[in-house]
């Protein structure tokens, strides 16, 4: 019972680095094409345009609004906002006003009714665009991983299970006096558990397809989905080992 728990830990331990490492690279995708102000653009551009301004005017409109320097805060290149609020929004118009007159590309008093009605909406819907992308690429990411690593998450699992013969022993072992422990060494010897490949062979597929994209998809699911598998099962593992040890007749590893 302990054992087939210790697997499904094993299991999402490993799902839970390699989930970190595909979210690792979305964020760095994210940030390197500063996908955030991206998308704030583009609902802030169709803002301006249901206001009654030129397509092309309220693109460069936007744009404009959110590379203002009191706005972008970039570091080494310049960058767009990725986030805004209304009354700052309303300021950098504002200042912008102050420089070339407004009213003679849009009617200023209709762009700030439109703003006071649909600001917070057109947010949400930035929002939830900019998740949608975010999802696209962690899928994407999870499937490049799984294929390039080979990584067959059913052979895994197998091996998982197999590995518990070794842990066996190795309790067994270690709860042996200190000069008996010398013979550790050679009962490792022939046990062989290898969870990752240490060398990508040549890519072959044909019986482990059904494994590689299983693993895809579990590790499309994101670091802190496996997270809170993890926790769950962390927590359950105490509670479970002190049911079997109170069982007569039963011992830890059953």
């Amino acid at each position: 019972m302990l054992n087939n728990l210790d697997v499904l830990l094993s299991f999402a331990t490993i799902l839970l680095g390699l989930s970190l490492l595909v979210m690792v690279l979305t964020q760095t995708i994210s940030t390197c094409f500063n996908l955030r102000g991206y998308n704030l653009a583009l609902g802030l551009g169709t803002l301006f345009e249901e206001s009654g301004v030129d397509g092309d005017v309220a693109r460069k409109l936007a744009r404009q609004i959110l590379s203002h320097p009191l706005l972008e805060g970039a570091t080494l290149l310049p960058r767009l906002a990725p986030a805004i609020r209304r009354e700052e929004l309303m300021v950098i118009l504002g200042l912008i006003g102050e420089r070339a007159p407004l009213e003679e590309v849009m009617d200023t008093e209709r762009v700030a009714h439109t703003i006071d009605v649909w600001f917070e909406s057109t947010m949400d819907r930035i929002s939830q665009k900019f998740a949608g992308w975010m999802r696209v690429i962690t899928v994407v990411a999870s499937f490049a991983f799984a294929f390039a690593l080979q990584l067959d998450s059913l052979q895994l699992l197998k091996q998982l299970a197999e590995g518990t013969e070794l842990r066996a022993v190795l309790d067994s072992r270690l709860q042996e006096p200190p000069v008996e422990r010398r013979t550790l060494p050679a009962a490792l010897e022939h046990a062989e558990l290898e969870l990752l490949p240490s060398h990508f062979p040549p890519v072959r597929y044909q019986h482990g397809i059904w494994g590689v994209l299983a693993s895809a998809v579990l590790m499309s699911l994101g670091a802190p989905f496996w997270f809170n598998v993890l926790r769950g099962l962390s927590s359950l593992r105490p509670v479970l080992a002190n049911r079997v040890d109170a069982a007569p007749g039963m011992t830890g590893r059953e």
